[in-house]
């Protein structure tokens, strides 16, 4: 099967606050999976259809404040983990552009710091 991402996701930890609706919003609150350029994936206990507007808070635990912004639901799957079962995407809307090509920036140098600290615990133990 061909990949058609156009750009890499980025495993990280933090939790998103999406908000569904204008007149009567819902509020859900999930935990963060990953993270590209286009948008970020979620595992929630609530299902979102796709197609769904949502606003949305991102509190990633490699960034010092909320990223807020506006998205759309691009697909659902059922998945059980933990006491989660579905795992959400969210393409990004209305988002600031830098701060997530800066947050992907971390999540790469936390990714090489993570390898040389490896590399090195194995070169010291042999």
């Amino acid at each position: 099967m061909q990949e058609r991402r156009k750009y890499l996701r980025f495993n990280t930890t933090g939790s998103v606050v999406l908000k569904t609706g204008d007149a009567a919003p819902a509020t859900i609150k999930v935990e963060l999976f990953n993270i590209s350029f286009e948008g970020f994936s979620v595992y929630a206990s609530e299902k979102i259809e796709v197609g769904t507007d949502v606003r949305f808070e991102l509190n990633i635990n490699l960034w010092y404040e909320p990223i807020s912004g506006e998205g759309k639901i691009k697909y659902i799957q059922e998945t059980k983990k933990l006491d989660q079962f579905f795992r959400i995407g969210v393409e990004f809307v209305k988002v600031d552009r830098k701060v997530i090509q800066h947050i992907i920036s971390l999540i790469q140098a936390e990714i090489c710091a993570k390898a040389r600290r490896k590399e090195q615990f194995k070169r010291k133990a042999f």
